[in-house]
């Protein structure tokens, strides 16, 4: 199934890339990839951004550490951390934590197979919400254990919005300027991941420190003005450009 839907995407891009005057991709990573596909002046990175809460709501001692997972799961790779999450890690997690553990996995379509891991103790699938703010409140760290994909990972961006710490895949964190123990902890691997998330349980010292480097990243980068005029930027450059038909 995801072979085809690859195989989908490729037929699509070798048919319209040709007929756009540029392409605009989420990371150098990303212009790198397509570069191969088209010429590179014709490819501008726009980061994705987040408008963040102003300032990210504080949250509360609670005897239970919560995880967030936020996605679309009618994506396949959102559907597929899920469940890694749920029968490879949580089970891991359960076992070795200090503390109770508790999981939400947020978003909308969710499959049959992501609604089922709702009846796994200590984790709860709420399906579409109006707003993941009060998500985020609710949180101690949220978690991105995709494995596919590409791109850069709009519920990093949302995390770092909310003083949230993530553990992440490194597919998770491509295309965002973050290092490991400094921002977020990536680790791949069930019992990696699993450790990451086990170390914010019992060093909450460390997800506060990572919560506060990561949010530093935003008025860089990732809020919605310096996006934006980036991408007035190359709408501009494209109205100046001479057309030839």
């Amino acid at each position: 199934m995801e072979a085809a839907e690859a195989d989908k995407y490729a037929s699509f891009e070798r048919e319209w890339l040709p007929r756009f005057d540029r392409l605009l991709v989420c990371s150098e990573a990303d212009r790198a990839a397509a570069a191969a596909r088209m010429s590179p002046d014709r490819i501008a990175v726009i980061p994705n951004a987040v408008r963040p809460p102003e300032p990210p709501a504080l949250r509360q001692p609670r005897e239970e550490f919560g995880f967030l997972l936020v996605g679309s799961f009618g994506y396949a790779p959102n559907e597929d951390a899920a469940l890694f999450f749920a029968e490879d890690i949580w089970p891991r997690l359960v076992a070795e934590s200090p503390r109770p553990v508790r999981a939400v996995l947020a978003g909308a379509g969710p499959t049959p197979a992501v609604v089922g891991l709702g009846r796994m103790p200590g984790i709860a699938v709420t399906g579409p919400v109006d707003t993941m703010a009060p998500c985020y409140a609710g949180a101690d760290a949220a978690i991105n254990p995709i494995r596919a994909g590409g791109g850069t990972r709009i519920k990093a961006i949302e995390a770092f919005a909310h003083g949230v710490p993530l553990v992440s895949t490194s597919i998770g964190a491509e295309g965002l300027d973050v290092e490991h123990e400094r921002h977020v902890l990536i680790a791949d691997g069930a019992a990696d991941f699993a450790r990451a998330c086990l170390r914010l349980v019992r060093e909450p010292w460390l997800g506060r420190a990572l919560a506060e480097q990561a949010h530093a990243l935003l008025p860089r980068a990732l809020r919605l003005a310096p996006v934006t005029q980036r991408l007035r930027a190359v709408y501009r450059a494209l109205a100046a450009t001479p057309r030839h038909g």
